[in-house]
């Protein structure tokens, strides 16, 4: 809620991200009509699985394969090409139930989570 505040709500349509207007006077003059939302947009299978990887990769024990899934709504086969590159650079664990950080991954995690974002 506020100023500039930004918004995640997931349904299942997908993953609905939202900006409110910045400026504490737009923001007010839109929330009084009921419209302080100046951008939603759903995030697309790409920006979903790198959304996900940045959130589930810098925690130690990433995130079972079946709830990225449940979160996304896509099958975890989009992340088969990352993940093959982040195993052979040694910055994921080789788990095929579960997508985690190895030491290494941890301490190049930017490395590592942009193996998973598009472009």
């Amino acid at each position: 809620l506020g100023a500039g505040a930004h918004g995640k709500l997931t349904t299942p349509e997908g993953i609905l991200r939202t900006r409110n207007y910045a400026g504490p006077d737009a923001y007010l003059a839109r929330a009084a009509e009921g419209a302080a939302t100046a951008e939603a947009a759903f995030l697309d299978c790409a920006d979903a699985a790198g959304e996900l990887a940045l959130n589930a990769l810098r925690l130690r024990d990433g995130i079972d394969l079946g709830r990225f899934g449940e979160r996304t709504g896509l099958s975890p086969e989009i992340l088969a090409e990352p993940r093959r590159r982040a195993e052979a650079l040694g910055l994921l664990e080789p788990d095929p139930q579960r997508l985690a950080p190895t030491a290494r991954g941890r301490s190049f995690l930017d490395d590592l989570v942009g193996l998973f974002l598009p472009g």
